[in-house]
């Protein structure tokens, strides 16, 4: 134990002086330093974290990993505490889930949870701003081509029972297999075993070693909503009363290349019949306006939170 905290204590204290932060080129208005290595674009909800190219072929178990960690298998390395990542993720309202995780009981593995993810990788290329995908740095090595999608959520790693926030420990940052200290995950599961990893870096897509990057990190969610749904099965919010018809112009309204999402919440006293009849109602709504509800639409008793690790971890340094 005492061999693990000189060496997190270490990598925090010599990769904390100069993050390689590059701004992205959306980021205008709205921006802070939250931690080092981190700036949030508060108007735009966007993390932004800086990084840079450690690995350009190989096999690959992470997209990201953190300093003296696990860079022959990860293409970026960030400076940024793992654990300052989680609690910028939740200030502009991520919701974190579970990594993989294998059940005993059930003798079963469950893939990460969380919220949807949408991630770029931004660059200064000689006198062009680029934006691309993580995927597009990937091949499968079944099918020497990109993946289609990597659908990111916000796993939101552990705390080891020595007190260790997870991602510190292990510097799984953002992972392409199953990790259960995973900060950011992918929502299907996928061998760490050495045989069976399922992608490997571009070579021919990678930038060179050493290319600075800033790696932002956004809710694939937009617009997000929260209703609750009131009394003999009415809809509100925090400020107002809404119809079905009024949330449905607020999903569709603003909208851009992401998915709209709604969090409907209700009393557990609620009638059954008014909740069947609300719910119905919503998802006709959504539906009629083009809106996948089963992909869009969550609904939950008000008593159920979100969970966050219950720890003094939570608080900056």
């Amino acid at each position: 134990m005492g061999s693990t905290i000189l060496l997190l204590t270490t990598r925090w204290a010599v990769f904390a002086v100069d993050p390689p932060y590059v701004p992205a080129p959306h980021s205008m208005y709205g921006i802070r330093e939250f931690a080092p290595g981190i700036q949030i674009d508060w108007k735009s909800k966007v993390i932004e974290i800086g990084a840079i190219v450690v690995l350009r072929e190989g096999p690959l178990e992470l997209l990201a990993c953190s300093p003296q960690t696990r860079e022959h298998e990860s293409i970026l390395s960030v400076s940024a505490r793992p654990l300052h990542i989680f609690q910028a993720m939740g200030l502009i309202g991520l919701e974190a889930g579970s990594p993989a995780r294998y059940n005993e009981m059930l003798d079963r593995w469950f893939p990460a949870s969380g919220e949807p993810l949408d991630l770029r990788v931004h660059w200064r290329d000689g006198d062009k701003d680029r934006t691309v995908s993580p995927a597009a740095w990937m091949v499968e090595k079944k099918t020497g081509k990109p993946p289609e999608t990597l659908r990111w959520v916000f796993a939101g790693s552990l705390v080891r029972e020595e007190g260790w926030f997870g991602a510190d420990a292990d510097g799984t940052v953002v992972c392409v297999v199953d990790f259960d200290s995973a900060l950011i995950a992918l929502s299907a599961r996928h061998s760490a075993d050495d045989a069976e990893l399922w992608l490997t870096a571009n070579p021919k897509e990678v930038p060179p070693l050493g290319t600075r990057f800033t790696l932002s990190i956004r809710s694939a969610y937009h617009p997000k909503l929260e209703v609750e749904i009131a009394s003999k099965g009415a809809f509100r919010t925090a400020e107002e009363s809404l119809s079905a018809g009024q949330i449905g112009d607020l999903l569709t309204r603003n909208r851009d290349d992401r998915t709209p999402f709604l969090s409907v919440w209700y009393h557990p006293n609620l009638a059954e019949s008014d909740l069947t009849r609300a719910v119905q109602e919503l998802k006709d709504e959504l539906r009629r306006r083009r809106i996948d509800p089963e992909a869009s639409m969550m609904v939950r008793k008000k008593n159920a939170a979100p969970r966050a690790p219950a720890s003094p971890l939570l608080a900056p340094e």
